[in-house]
């Protein structure tokens, strides 16, 4: 795995995070400097076909997008047997929940074709979720959190916990916690 430096890196790590859904269209009103820390705590790395960015068990909490190629996330039984979660194409963001929940990772991540992939800090990644709503909620609905949206959510966390002041990630951490959410 080749780590590609200079401005035609920043410029193709800028794209990439532009087309991604998660990030496309971000809200005008966010901090301009949690998307350029983004960019700047990001790297770009070319990813040879087989080449591997993570391995099951990997305490890693990097983001990644695809900027090209094919990324497969599959896991490893007991017995060696491999079984496929998802193949991430152009633009698709992966490896994220890692970045959140702090655990090992739960799967192998595997270029499928010689790829490109932007890999974001997850410490700049959680800062721009707490910068941004309209992120926040993105994310949540990546994460297939039920339809309740993040803002309705937020009113149930505080008004369970008694506070006034959440943050959109510690939303989603709290989330299990909620009452009639187990």
């Amino acid at each position: 795995m080749k780590v590609i430096y200079g401005e035609i890196a920043e410029d193709q790590i800028a794209q990439a995070l532009e087309r991604c859904a998660l990030f496309e269209g971000m809200d005008p009103d966010m901090d301009p400097e949690a998307m350029e820390g983004l960019v700047r705590e990001a790297s770009l790395k070319d990813v040879p076909r087989g080449g591997i960015l993570f391995i099951q068990g990997d305490e890693s909490y990097d983001v990644y997008v695809v900027a090209s190629g094919r990324i497969r996330l599959y896991r490893v039984s007991s017995d060696g047997a491999e079984k496929t979660l998802a193949v991430h194409g152009d633009y698709e963001v992966f490896g994220d929940l890692a970045a959140i929940d702090g655990l090992a990772r739960s799967a192998v991540a595997e270029a499928m074709t010689d790829s490109k992939v932007v890999e974001i800090n997850s410490n700049a990644f959680i800062a721009c979720l707490q910068g941004s709503w309209d992120l926040s909620e993105r994310f949540s609905w990546h994460l297939q959190v039920p339809k309740l949206g993040l803002r309705r959510l937020w009113q149930e966390a505080a008004t369970s916990a008694g506070v006034y002041q959440v943050s959109p990630i510690a939303i989603l951490l709290l989330w299990p916690l909620l009452p009639g959410r187990q």
